[in-house]
């Protein structure tokens, strides 16, 4: 991770927290995704991180992102 500097937490939910952040190097913003601590081995959390993981590699950047 110390390539990647966090800015600010976006939210968490029941598996993980999303974090915006920024790649160092060529200082691009980007977002993030972290397994919660207290359940990394929790195989439903894994297969659904992996699933999200995926869909977002497929997604076309910079992406659009609703602001609420």
């Amino acid at each position: 991770m110390s390539r990647y500097g966090v800015l600010a937490k976006l939210g968490s939910g029941a598996s993980g927290e999303a974090c915006k952040a920024e790649h160092l190097s060529p200082g691009i913003p980007m977002a993030f995704k972290l397994i919660h601590p207290r359940n990394p081995g929790d195989p439903h959390t894994r297969v659904r991180f992996a699933r999200e993981a995926k869909a977002a590699a497929g997604t076309p950047r910079p992406v659009p992102s609703p602001r609420r």
